[in-house]
């Protein structure tokens, strides 16, 4: 099975990031791809930025996530909401429906 796993935030020391880890521990028998975000930098996401076109990170995001079976993610919260960095790489989605596949569950 392949995972695709990461942590919704862009520093180094976040303890999300390493909820991840110890989540993929159950999963050591399975292909697993565990990226940074920041690995994916992309421009804030504007209608003016949508107008230019999506940028290459963003196409590669995406086909990390078409590519996998299960996705692992922790978020961190942020003023009740999920963290900007995690937003803009969900808002730079290339048609409309970033997580097309069905959900089975999330926490």
């Amino acid at each position: 099975m392949k995972i695709f796993a990461f942590a919704g935030s862009s520093s180094s020391s976040s303890i999300n990031r390493e909820l991840v880890k110890c989540c993929l521990n159950y999963f050591t028998n399975h292909e697993v791809r565990f990226i940074d975000l920041n690995d994916f930098e992309m421009p804030l996401f504007s209608i003016d930025e949508e107008k230019k076109g999506f940028p290459e990170a963003a196409h590669k995001f995406i086909k990390e996530i078409e590519s996998c079976y299960l996705i692992i993610c922790s978020l961190a919260e942020h003023n009740r909401s999920y963290t900007t960095v995690f937003k803009n790489v969900f808002n730079d989605d290339l048609t409309g429906q970033p997580w097309r596949k069905e959900c089975y569950g999330y926490s």
